[in-house]
């Protein structure tokens, strides 16, 4: 699953691809909040990143 969103307050370019090995950008304090809140284990900050994404991405305008 390639997921890439933009939101506020971290710079585009900043992204957890190493961490996941995927192409899955999250832009967000909060995002990042909710990542350094599982410790950045691999498995469980991976699914936590997946569903952050996928309900930012549902909130995006025009988004299906």
């Amino acid at each position: 699953m390639d997921v890439a969103y933009i939101k506020r307050d971290l710079p585009p370019n900043w992204n957890i691809f190493r961490l996941l090995g995927k192409r899955l950008h999250l832009i967000c304090d909060d995002d990042l909040n909710e990542l350094l809140r599982f410790g950045f284990d691999a498995d469980r900050t991976k699914r936590a990143a997946v569903r952050i994404a996928g309900l930012a991405f549902r909130e995006r305008p025009g988004a299906t």
